[in-house]
């Protein structure tokens, strides 16, 4: 019997080796989730950080990631325990966004291709206007990210602040008012490499007559030596005549216009048209827009071109023309529709390992 119950006992000694690596790892595992970091009045517990010479990444207990620069924090607020190092490599923000295929170079001539992204978190003066408002978001997937670059207008700005194969952080600032301009109507003198823009297109049917109509009685009624006057006139018209619907289609400017009703995407076609068949240079721009629950959506809105101005200038054309918010985040912009890069963007907001951690948000300082 003594020898049976020694053959048993080393029977269950691989078993009970393997359990107590199994609670080692477990140990470690759990030391790794242990670090505390303090951002402005919020302290992060159980978190996992890494380290850059300049920045923290924060990884959050229910897998979301942000990112956070050293200047900001305390060094006392910040306690990484379990493994004695976990540096990264400095990430070096990337440049500005490789232009998609019918994007204009005269994006170039607000911020040039070859300029380094601003480092400064000061409002940006862009054609005379300051964009005042900001977020600063962080936006991650295990599965990676789709490439949200650098992108500046007139109304708009959006710089990389840093990034890894899985997270994005993303600096946005947006003008509190429309951006008035030196542009004088008609519009003359269009760069070629701007004049696609002017051209009807399958969705943006600019030389139809009912749009045509349209825009005629518009520029009658508004009867402007201003580009930008006309500009945020047919945005009116549109934000006030159209009602939201259609929310699974890809409506025309036609098909918006002769029900009086769309989506967003239809929202910004009909704008389009109307100003395209008034010789305004006008280009559709899809948006991520970030919520503070952490949701992330789809979006269209407007771009317009003033060649005296040398700027484009976006308008929220489901809000009679308002600037956009902080809360945009530029994906692309296109002469038409884009069902590929469409395709792209509804896939990315609709995944739902896609976290959205908004950093820091702010609104214009009031004048002394």
């Amino acid at each position: 019997m003594e020898s049976q119950d020694f053959r048993k006992n080393n029977e269950w000694a691989p078993l009970k080796w393997a359990i107590l690596c199994l609670l080692l790892v477990a140990v470690l595992c759990s030391a790794a989730w242990s670090d505390t970091i303090t951002i402005g009045s919020t302290t992060y517990t159980d978190v996992k950080i890494h380290e850059s010479d300049t920045r923290y990444y924060v990884t959050l207990p229910d897998g979301k990631a942000m990112s956070v620069s050293k200047a900001d924090v305390k060094p006392e607020d910040v306690k990484i325990e379990g493994l004695p190092s976990r540096k990264v490599k400095s990430v070096i923000p990337k440049q500005v966004r490789k232009p998609v295929e019918h994007e204009s170079a005269a994006c170039a001539s607000v911020e040039p291709a070859t300029a380094p992204p601003r480092q400064s978190a000061e409002p940006i003066q862009t054609g005379g206007h300051s964009l005042g408002r900001g977020t600063e978001f962080s936006i991650s997937n295990d599965a990676g990210v789709p490439d949200i670059g650098d992108y500046q207008c007139g109304s708009f700005s959006q710089r990389v602040i840093a990034r890894t194969p899985n997270t994005v952080t993303i600096h946005v600032e947006a003008a509190e008012k429309n951006p008035i301009m030196r542009q004088s109507y008609p519009v003359l003198s269009v760069p070629e490499d701007i004049q696609l823009y002017l051209a009807a297109t399958p969705h943006i049917q600019s030389d139809d007559p009912s749009i045509a109509a349209i825009a005629k009685s518009i520029a009658d009624s508004v009867k402007s030596r201003r580009a930008h006057e006309l500009v945020e006139a047919v945005c009116r018209y549109v934000g006030k005549h159209m009602q939201y619907g259609l929310s699974n289609e890809v409506p025309d400017a036609v098909l918006c216009l002769k029900r009086r009703l769309g989506n967003c995407i239809g929202f910004a076609h009909l704008s389009a048209a109307i100003l395209r068949n008034l010789g305004i240079p006008c280009r559709t721009v899809r948006v991520y827009v970030a919520y503070e629950c952490g949701h992330l959506n789809r979006h269209s809105i407007i771009e317009v071109y003033y060649p005296e101005d040398h700027l484009w200038v976006m308008y929220e054309t489901q809000t009679g023309g308002n600037p956009p918010p902080p809360k945009f985040i530029y994906a692309y912009n296109d002469p038409d529709w884009n069902k590929e890069l469409q395709r792209v963007v509804w896939r990315f907001s609709n995944d739902s390992k896609t976290k959205v951690l908004i950093l820091k948000k702010w609104e214009p300082r009031e004048p002394s």
